[in-house]
């Protein structure tokens, strides 16, 4: 699918809203920042959507993730400036810093044990517990197969 111009600036408000508000922005959000009609908007999303750029709810097509950001609740969160974003995954922790050049506080939920794990980005490095491990259970080549549930 091709993308246009315009769509890349979609892109780029998604981020900058998404950091600015400490969630996902709506269509009319993107919309009125970037004096466009909704429907203009919704078709960006739609193609951004088919290009792999985000992801959008198979459901209400509002935004679900826009890499390494996540709109829904995840046991992955970084705190940013005074709120906490989600992260789709424990990778997605690690860019929502490299991304935004913040030093930063993360959590994550251990899957098997419930345990909550604190790391943080201090000065561009990784301040860890010692041993920490990220497993991914599918290869990246897979990811796209099913998103929600990789």
């Amino acid at each position: 699918m091709e993308l246009y111009e315009s769509d890349y600036r979609v892109r780029t408000a998604i981020y900058a809203l998404w950091l600015d508000l400490g969630h996902a922005p709506t269509i009319a959000d993107l919309a009125t920042v970037l004096d466009l009609t909704e429907s203009q908007t919704t078709d960006a999303l739609e193609r951004l959507d088919s290009a792999h750029h985000i992801f959008l709810d198979p459901t209400t097509r509002n935004l679900r993730m826009a890499n390494p950001l996540s709109a829904i609740e995840t046991d992955y969160r970084v705190k940013v400036d005074d709120h906490w974003l989600y992260a789709n995954c424990a990778w997605d922790t690690l860019g929502i810093p490299a991304m935004t050049g913040d030093a930063t506080q993360i959590e994550a939920i251990l899957p098997l044990s419930d345990e909550i794990i604190q790391y943080e980005i201090k000065s561009g490095q990784l301040i860890a517990p010692h041993g920490l491990l990220v497993h991914f259970s599918l290869p990246v080549r897979q990811w796209y197969d099913d998103l929600i549930h990789t």
